[in-house]
């Protein structure tokens, strides 16, 4: 297959994966994006480049389809980035639910000598 055609397809099959966001487990989510990633990176490697007027039209498609990736990976990347503050948080609150005593500062602390 055409190389710039393979660059397409592929663009366009993230672009509808992350736009659908049925997948529930987010590890098997990360692993398909990474995987059509990958396979979109070996498809760009492989443009030579004098290219014909078909395939500078699929370019420009292509470079629109792009934009739209981005912003849909910034999106997915901030899901990630609220869930893991999240997550952080909680395991916060948790350590201090066992152990309220462990963040005091003892800064400041008064002894009286007189007796």
């Amino acid at each position: 297959m055409n190389p710039i055609k393979q660059f397409y397809m592929n663009t366009s099959e993230l672009v509808q994966y992350l736009e659908e966001k049925q997948e529930p487990d987010r590890d098997q989510r990360i692993e398909k994006i990474q995987h059509l990633l990958n396979e979109r990176d070996e498809a760009l490697k492989k443009v030579k480049a004098p290219l014909s007027a078909g395939e500078k039209m699929l370019v420009q498609e292509a470079a629109k389809l792009n934009e739209k990736l981005v912003k849909l990976l910034e999106d997915e990347k901030l899901s990630i980035k609220e869930d893991w503050n999240l997550l952080k948080k909680q395991q916060n609150t948790r350590q201090k639910y066992v152990n309220p005593y462990q963040s005091l500062a003892t800064d400041g602390v008064f002894f009286d000598k007189k007796k």
